[in-house]
């Protein structure tokens, strides 16, 4: 009963992030802090986080090339944009 458990809540925190994925491109530091505040079990975000890289549906690198590409188009300087990066942990 416990393995079943633990794969449905597997499976809801994976909905959530793919979710959240699916609206836009989001950091890893950002994606942690949003899933983080629905549940307490690290260890499970841990799994999450790092079957979305395996299945490359996570990836700093996007968020990093949207982000950029988001700003520049506003005409944001390389400056803030450095500063916005590094907000996001990328």
């Amino acid at each position: 009963m416990e393995a079943l458990a633990q794969k449905q809540a597997f499976s809801n925190l994976w909905h959530k992030a793919v979710d959240a994925l699916a609206r836009r491109e989001h950091s890893e530091f950002e994606l942690r802090q949003k899933l983080a505040r629905r549940m307490d079990d690290v260890d499970l975000l841990e799994d999450v986080i790092e079957a979305l890289y395996r299945d490359d549906l996570l990836s700093d690198e996007r968020f990093a090339q949207m982000l950029c590409r988001s700003r520049f188009n506003r005409g944001i300087g390389p400056v803030r944009l450095k500063h916005e990066l590094n907000q996001h942990q990328v």
